[in-house]
């Protein structure tokens, strides 16, 4: 069930990246009217028992307590939920427009709109933290069931230690995007490297006890969502090595947009990265 959760988030991510970038091009209400009339040829399509006999929309899924103590079992307790997210959500977007990093993103939204290099990377993004969140939505769905494990095993102190460092690395991406420095781009390069190494640490500790991906539960949600994101670590620090060693042939070799796109990755790494250390580690504490 797990990893059909993870198939069918990837998939959807896929075609919303493959989709989405032709509709791009679509302004005013033809987009609009264009994403109705896909929405809708979409459902007609894929829930008629003609072409998908397997899948019966009219059963429903599973229910789940969230974390093992809130209810889910009826449509008011969802809206309830719901409800409450979507003001979290807004007071936060918010809160991030009036602090300094908001008024700096909102003063580089046009540059955004207008460069195609960056508007892929936030199209990229976008796909990858739906893929995302559907995974930490199913690990949360199976938490209850691998909590005792979780508890029992997870190093809590050590993995913060690490991840500190993640953290800290988006603070000198900043400096080394303003700077263009490579020394910052250096130092962070270094901070994600420890985090990656903290990673991989723990991966031996679990596997040395006995616990691996296909052990249990709660080995396989800990390991497919972790390791996705160890992997998009891994892909950011070749990302980091390469504008390093190019920031080396001269002034004028890399251009501004090459430090923002692999920026903007970065800090996306790092955000994944406090969503699912408080999920998964300091989910084990509630």
């Amino acid at each position: 069930m797990f990893l059909a959760l993870i198939a069918g988030a990837l998939i959807a991510g896929i075609a919303a990246f493959v989709i989405g970038i032709p509709a791009l091009r679509i302004r005013g209400p033809f987009l609009a009217v264009t994403t109705l009339a896909f929405a809708v040829t979409s459902a007609n399509y894929f829930l008629v028992p003609k072409y998908f006999g397997w899948f019966d929309p009219v059963q429903p899924l599973p229910t789940f307590n969230l974390f093992g103590r809130i209810a889910l079992s009826s449509d008011r307790q969802m809206y309830y939920l719901c409800f409450v997210v979507l003001v979290i959500v807004i007071t936060a977007v918010r809160g991030l427009r009036n602090a300094h990093a908001g008024r700096a993103m909102i003063a580089a939204r046009p540059a955004v709109a207008t460069n195609r290099t960056l508007l892929g990377v936030v199209i990229f993004i976008a796909s990858e933290s739906i893929f995302f969140l559907a995974i930490v939505l199913a690990y949360i769905a199976y938490r209850e069931a691998g909590l005792a494990t979780a508890k029992a095993t997870l190093d809590l102190g050590r993995t913060a230690i690490f991840s500190l460092a993640l953290f800290g690395s988006s603070a000198t991406m900043v400096l080394a995007t303003r700077a263009e420095s490579g020394r910052w781009l250096a130092a962070t390069f270094i901070l994600g490297a420890i985090f990656l190494t903290g990673q991989g640490a723990e991966y031996a500790r679990l596997l040395g006890s006995g616990i691996g991906p296909g052990s249990a539960l709660f080995g396989t949600t800990f390991f497919t969502l972790t390791g996705l994101h160890g992997l998009h670590v891994l892909a950011g620090l070749v990302a980091l090595g390469a504008l390093f060693t190019a920031s080396f042939r001269g002034d004028r070799a890399v251009r501004a947009v090459a430090w923002e796109a692999v920026g903007m990755y970065w800090h996306f790494v790092d955000a994944v990265w406090v969503v699912v250390f408080s999920v998964v580690y300091l989910g084990t504490l509630l």
